[in-house]
């Protein structure tokens, strides 16, 4: 159950480490609506991963390059709006070494928003 004012995302395990992606009731409520059978989506895949790799460099500078390994598109339906984001995975380059961790994942919003991980509770 994510905390009052927040909306889960999704919830990633592995192993013993829980992280949560959660944007608060009123970001939820802001993001652009969008049905994949009438248009592309509001943020080009493109622009996604440009936002997501910006993010990583912040995060991870031991990387020389980030090459996405992933691209989903996942939908959150709660109860005042409905809205679709981004999860992106990449591997990270040390020069001609391919590496993926898991902390190179990204989730982006489809107003261009780079949501941050939040360490989750135990697992019991």
């Amino acid at each position: 159950m994510p905390p009052k004012g927040m909306v889960s995302l999704y919830t990633m395990t592995r192993g013993e480490t829980v992280i949560d992606y959660l944007v608060s009731e009123a970001v939820a409520q802001k993001q652009p609506m969008w049905d994949p059978s009438q248009s592309p989506p509001p943020l080009s895949t493109v622009d996604a991963v440009a936002k997501a790799r910006a993010w990583l460099k912040q995060k991870h500078p031991k990387f020389d390059a980030f090459v996405p390994s992933s691209i989903n598109y996942r939908q959150v339906r709660y109860e005042r709006t409905n809205f679709w984001y981004y999860s992106i995975s990449f591997d990270g380059m040390v020069g001609q070494t391919r590496t993926y961790a898991p902390e190179l994942d990204a989730v982006v919003l489809f107003d261009g928003t780079v949501v941050e991980p939040r360490p989750g509770a135990p697992r019991k």
